[in-house]
């Protein structure tokens, strides 16, 4: 987990910037982790959340089948 005050310096540094200090090895261990953390996170962030649109779009979907299993079973039952 990034701790706060080192999520807000990676962001006050930008992506390059950070790199550039990990290369130069500048960080200790736990800082460097959370660096590539942080890092990782930048880089995934529109995958991630491409992924989660699709995943409540396929929600919504399959909730518009059941109910739509939902009437054609009253339907049929009226009959």
């Amino acid at each position: 987990m990034i701790e706060q005050k080192n999520r807000e310096e990676f962001e006050q540094l930008g992506s390059r910037q950070v790199v550039r200090t990990i290369d130069a090895a500048l960080y200790d261990a736990e800082k460097q982790k959370q660096a590539y953390e942080w890092l990782d996170e930048k880089e995934n962030a529109h995958e991630r959340a491409y992924k989660s649109r699709v995943f409540y779009v396929q929600l919504f979907n399959s909730g518009v089948a059941v109910l739509a299993l939902i009437i054609s079973l009253i339907a049929l039952l009226k009959k």
